[in-house]
């Protein structure tokens, strides 16, 4: 109700004053008025609530629609990049819509009779997709290189050759050295990455202490000794009974090669990389002198065959490449030595045997 200039209110009326206002005793008026908040505290906007008896009647005509937007939605209104529309390829069964206007066209289906053909490959992608062939690795490592030195009174001394082989992943240990060499050969193991259970066969070429000083480490492995292979206390005879070679491996031959001692041994190892094929030849060719200066280092040693050593030693020359003697360095077959060796006429005579 208003009155004069004053709004009077109901304190128990909610809603009776407006917002900025609230209802307070007027002791001058007697009566509650509308008088406006001053105070510093803000009060809340809260929407004026009209009586029920001064509402207007709710009606659905009163509510105003939402006019429709005058852009579609799911219609694109920016172009595509040249990127993506220039290099997208399409099928030529589909019709290409592009921002840029929509064709409507009618696709007729035709049965036609198609021939499947290989997609083309690019140089790149046959090396990517083609299955690499299994590489041949075939490797020598000298692990000991052999030596003899000359001390007073006729004494010497001695050092024997040791000599790993893979032949991809199948490893033969040729001689183990003599027992004063055992560091040496586990060192030399180690740097290989190779462990003694993973030799899978062991060679002697004959049988002074300095070329079989270690075969306690390999008392359950396979060694080949002359014409016999032995495992622990069990002794096998082999095909080098019968036979002047064993194949021990694709890459690996074992010859019977006697003239040194009656039991000699030596190793052909074939298509290893840059050298070739490689022979390991024990005391056989005990170093380079044999061949170059026709001298052999061994001879006061003893020999059982010196003819029988010279034939074998020059078989050896026709059929390698490079030689890992017993007692030298490893050393290159040069031309003039095959002349020396008679190659031509061995090679010759061994063809016809066969």
């Amino acid at each position: 109700m208003l009155g004069e200039d004053y709004a009077y209110c109901r304190a128990s009326a909610i809603g009776d004053c407006p917002v900025g206002y609230l209802c307070d005793q007027s002791f001058a008026l007697g009566k509650s008025i509308c008088c406006r908040d001053n105070r510093l505290r803000p009060m809340p906007n809260r929407p004026v609530v009209l009586p029920s008896s001064m509402r207007p009647p709710f009606n659905w005509n009163t509510i105003t629609p939402t006019p429709s937007p005058k852009w579609n939605v799911f219609t694109t209104v920016k172009k595509a990049p040249w990127y993506i529309k220039d290099r997208t390829t399409w099928p030529s069964v589909y019709n290409r819509v592009t921002s840029e206007g929509t064709t409507t066209s009618t696709t007729t289906e035709e049965v036609t009779t198609t021939t499947t053909t290989e997609p083309s490959t690019t140089t790149t992608e046959e090396i990517w997709s083609t299955t690499a062939a299994p590489e041949n690795t075939v490797s020598v490592s000298v692990l000991q290189a052999g030596s003899l030195r000359p001390l007073r009174e006729g004494q010497s001394e001695t050092v024997g050759a040791i000599t790993l082989i893979n032949d991809n992943g199948f490893l033969v240990l040729v001689d183990t050295g003599a027992s004063s060499d055992t560091e040496r050969l586990l060192q030399s193991l180690s740097k290989e990455g190779v462990t003694l259970d993973q030799i899978n066969t062991v060679v002697i070429t004959h049988g002074p202490p300095s070329h079989m000083g270690n075969m306690n480490f390999f008392a359950q492995k396979p060694i080949l000794f002359h014409s016999m292979e032995y495992i622990g206390r069990h002794v096998t005879p082999t095909e080098l009974r019968e036979r002047p070679y064993r194949k021990l491996s694709p890459h690996i031959e074992v010859w019977k090669t006697p003239g040194h001692t009656q039991h000699d041994l030596s190793v052909l190892i074939h298509d290893v990389a840059s050298y070739g094929t490689m022979a390991i030849v024990g005391d056989l060719i005990p170093n380079e002198a044999l061949i170059s200066e026709r001298r052999d280092i061994m001879d006061e040693e003893g020999v059982w065959d010196s003819a029988i050593k010279r034939q074998n030693a020059n078989l050896l020359i026709c059929m390698a490449d490079w030689i890992v003697p017993g007692h030298g360095q490893p050393f290159r077959v040069l031309p003039h030595y095959r002349h020396k060796a008679g190659c031509t006429r061995l090679l010759a005579q061994r063809q016809s045997a066969a």
